[in-house]
């Protein structure tokens, strides 16, 4: 059936359209590594999200797939399992598996959830973004990381000064592609994806699919399987937003408060990864908040696409 003011790319979606539903109430029930399981129940994942339990089965299956879900819904874990099984199952040497998103933060997250999940035996991943010194990020990669989680903009310098390849990257991976786009990133995606094998497995995750994402991945898949949860025009209900509107003089003191209220409220203004703590908060250093090393994330500038 045609939407009105869907594009077309979606609505001849080949395999399922729309929300979808999954019998899979446990990671247990995955086809993955009995090491991997164990690795999972270690760090306290046991039922999977929707999402989580849709789209994992179909990459690990070798499908491409696009999925469209809410902010907060689990779509790291969604596309780092099968990216470890791959690996794990891998002989050959270099990067076999690329992971771009569009910040520095977001990168470190999903670095620091693959550590906490990866078995000893597994190279670390390198973590390829700007801000952070470029020495210990092409150490990694010269230690023969296989997986590469990086940021558009500095895995492009990294390519045009010959210090990366990507002739063997069998699996990509466009996180929050919609976000990628709004910062302007689409022509360093297409330069980095243009020397990417074409011989490859595409997974999408974006909180909205309108054209200009829709025409990315359309490119970049093949048969993809089509995931959808959800309104997309707001984040999970797990996660609480607020405004506050502050005179530039003032904004010290309410970030302090906001920082010392994080640390008394799990809940408060700011999620703090339980691997972190608040000390490892990434970010430049807020010696007014009382406690150093606690900053906040920093942000784009760049113009603001409406969703839809």
């Amino acid at each position: 059936m045609r939407v009105p003011g869907q594009p077309a790319y979606l609505r001849s979606a080949p395999v399922n359209s729309g929300q979808q539903e999954s019998k899979m109430q446990s990671f247990s029930e995955l086809s993955i590594s009995p090491s991997l399981k164990k690795r999972l129940t270690a760090a306290r994942f046991s039922a999977p999200t929707p999402v989580q339990a849709a789209a994992i089965p179909q990459a690990l299956g070798g499908k491409d797939v696009i999925a469209t879900a809410q902010t907060g819904t689990g779509k790291t874990l969604a596309f780092l399992i099968p990216v470890m099984e791959k690996l794990s199952a891998q002989e050959a040497a270099g990067i076999a598996a690329l992971v771009l998103v569009p910040t520095r933060e977001l990168a470190m997250q999903v670095v620091a959830q693959y550590d906490a999940l990866r078995s000893k035996q597994a190279q670390p991943a390198a973590l390829v973004v700007g801000g952070l010194p470029e020495g210990r990020q092409l150490d990694a990669i010269r230690r023969g990381a296989r997986l590469v989680v990086a940021t558009p903009g500095r895995l492009e310098d990294y390519m045009d000064r010959k210090l990366v390849s990507l002739a063997g990257v069998k699996t990509l991976v466009l996180d929050e592609a919609d976000r990628m786009l709004d910062m302007g990133f689409l022509p360093a995606i297409r330069r980095i994806v243009s020397v990417v094998p074409k011989e490859r497995q595409t997974l999408c995750f974006s909180a909205t699919m309108d054209g200009t994402i829709a025409q990315l991945v359309r490119d970049y898949t093949r048969n993809p399987v089509r995931l959808s949860f959800g309104s997309t025009l707001k984040p999970s209900e797990n996660v609480r937003l607020q405004a506050f509107e502050v005179a530039d003089g003032e904004k010290p003191e309410l970030l302090s408060r906001l920082l010392n209220q994080c640390g008394e409220d799990p809940r408060g203004p700011f999620a703090i990864p339980a691997h972190c703590g608040p000390n490892r908060i990434s970010g430049r250093a807020v010696p007014r908040a009382g406690r150093d090393g606690c900053g906040c994330p920093r942000h784009s500038r760049a113009g603001y696409r409406p969703r839809h």
